[in-house]
């Protein structure tokens, strides 16, 4: 797909994500087992105990993990085909931060920017500078 090119996201009918009979196995233990769901556009919220595999769930949907078996689709792309497409049009922050405690967050950034082919670096400066402290030139330290 090209980088101007976005598919339309799904009409409110529509479900925005569905999962056809995803499994994700580790070993022998299943995360997922033959899930089918499908979520309509709006806020979806996950609850369950831990190991109930909603992290799993975002994960595969995200491209991040590959299912054993069964099929993702996310604003129309399979995940197994699109995954930088639909990590292009999605949001997701993760619990704790994925980077090395020593590096600064213009650093991070730059890291980070690496695995996002779209990524905007006039964007992502423009928040540092906002948010950070008085002085941007700093380079932020990624520990409190």
């Amino acid at each position: 797909m090209a980088e101007t090119d976005t598919p339309p996201v799904p009409a409110a009918a529509e479900d925005v994500v569905t999962l056809q009979s995803v499994s994700v196995a580790y070993g022998k233990n299943y995360a997922l087992r033959d899930v089918t769901a499908g979520f309509k556009p709006g806020a979806v919220g996950l609850l369950g105990p831990n190991g109930a595999g909603k992290s799993t769930m975002i994960k595969s949907l995200l491209g991040f993990i590959v299912p054993t078996a069964g099929q993702l689709r996310v604003l129309g792309m399979d995940v197994a085909t699109s995954p930088l497409d639909i990590r292009a049009r999605i949001g997701y922050l993760t619990e704790e931060h994925q980077i090395y405690g020593w590096m600064t967050v213009r650093e991070a950034g730059r890291f980070q920017s690496a695995f996002y082919p779209r990524w905007n670096d006039k964007i992502f400066r423009g928040v540092i500078d906002h948010f950070g402290p008085a002085s941007p030139s700093s380079g932020f330290s990624m520990k409190a």
